[in-house]
């Protein structure tokens, strides 16, 4: 018999999972004026270092969510999911104050993007943090602990949010060719460079 999951735990666990291409934050260091850059002001360092470390924490807070539901995961994955809406808000301060002194994503690609970007995956990790407070996941989670964790294969999408954590991780490390993908398309649809 397949086990029931609350209405909710698959798009959390989808979009905890996405969270992982935050690791291109490391990949972003290197463009800071502090580093020798000339991308973005050195206050960026801020949003990004938090960037990298939310990147490199999301495998190991999904992976709690998913096969370990009990009050102590659910408290960190509730801490985890308001530090990175803090981290956004963080990044759309520095960019009002410290915008960048290049497109990040290419000379073609519109400014805006960035603020695009931002505002995208605040709202998605906002709406992350409203399922994780909905009473039928809290319950969830209430009710399993002191429960054996779950095996991998018996979570939700029977364990394909690892695809998801993969595919992100891959897309945050690769930014750059992502970036230069997304500059000429852009440069394709008649953009000129800013």
């Amino acid at each position: 018999m397949k086990a029931s999951f609350p209405p909710g735990l698959t798009p959390l666990l989808i979009i905890s999972s996405w969270m992982t291409y935050r690791i291109l934050g490391l990949v972003f260091l290197p463009n800071l004026e502090a580093f020798g850059g000339n991308i973005m002001p050195s206050a960026w360092i801020i949003p990004l270092g938090q960037d990298a470390l939310i990147g490199l924490t999301a495998p190991v807070i999904v992976y709690l969510i998913a096969t370990r539901p009990n009050m102590l995961s659910y408290s960190v994955a509730a801490a985890w999911l308001w530090w990175g809406i803090a981290d956004f808000i963080i990044g759309l301060v520095v960019e009002v104050y410290y915008p960048p002194l290049a497109g990040p994503f290419g000379p073609h690609v519109p400014d805006a993007m960035l603020s695009i970007w931002l505002y995208g995956n605040l709202a998605l990790e906002i709406f992350a943090l409203y399922l994780l407070m909905t009473p039928r996941i809290r319950d969830y989670f209430k009710d399993a602990d002191g429960q054996a964790p779950l095996r991998i294969k018996s979570t939700p999408l029977s364990g394909a949010w690892i695809g998801v954590i993969i595919a992100s991780g891959l897309m945050g490390v690769f930014f750059p060719q992502i970036a230069i993908g997304m500059d000429m398309m852009f440069e394709m649809l008649g953009f000129a460079p800013s």
